[in-house]
């Protein structure tokens, strides 16, 4: 996968093929920002990945505010983030806890083996009463967009991420993105200055 190396991170280069021009670019960016935005779990008890744009200086606060644009727009440059959260509770921790009510489901019935009918329901018993205790696992993207020249730097080379990024840039704004070779013209002094 074609990326460049600087300040201790590494870069992936898309082309955003379809020219994103709206009359109004700042109002657009920050209504596309906004609708495709990270939120939180709706539960505690809910599990899974949820992925959204955030603030690139304020990845983590929820919620993503993009109202001021002088916070995330600086011509010709559009930066902001891709937030990652996954939440479920640690396989290890979750066999232990099972274990344990599984043993215990056994004694209270006087059975030597517990149906697997039962181990599935006291899995997903146990498993609900653990989440809300879960904290997710939080990666942040760093995304900066040249929107004269229609491109964007990644501060990753994550396949999944990568694939994640264009789809949601897509679903937000309508481009296809692809990946290309890092530009030789983006000099050690500029890829610094973005990241």
């Amino acid at each position: 996968m074609p990326s460049t190396r600087f300040v201790g991170s590494t870069v992936t280069r898309l082309r955003l093929a379809s020219p994103y021009t709206p009359d109004d670019l700042t109002g657009s960016l920050r209504e596309a920002l906004e609708a495709h935005a990270f939120t939180d779990y709706l539960t505690p008890t809910q599990k899974g990945q949820r992925t959204g744009f955030a603030r690139a200086d304020k990845p983590l606060v929820l919620p993503a505010d993009f109202h001021d644009s002088t916070q995330w727009r600086v011509d010709p440059y559009a930066v902001f983030a891709f937030r990652i959260d996954d939440k479920k509770v640690p396989p290890k921790k979750l066999k232990a806890a099972l274990d344990e009510a599984i043993e215990q489901w056994c004694r209270a019935n006087l059975r030597e083996r517990c149906p697997r009918a039962v181990k599935e329901e006291l899995k997903e018993q146990v498993e609900l009463g653990m989440l809300p205790r879960c904290m997710p696992t939080s990666k942040v993207v760093g995304l900066v967009w040249h929107l004269g020249e229609g491109w964007m730097l990644l501060s990753t080379r994550s396949a999944p991420q990568i694939e994640a990024i264009r789809k949601i840039l897509h679903r937000a704004f309508g481009v296809t993105a692809s990946i290309e070779d890092p530009d030789d013209t983006l000099d050690a002094d500029t890829l610094e200055r973005l990241a």
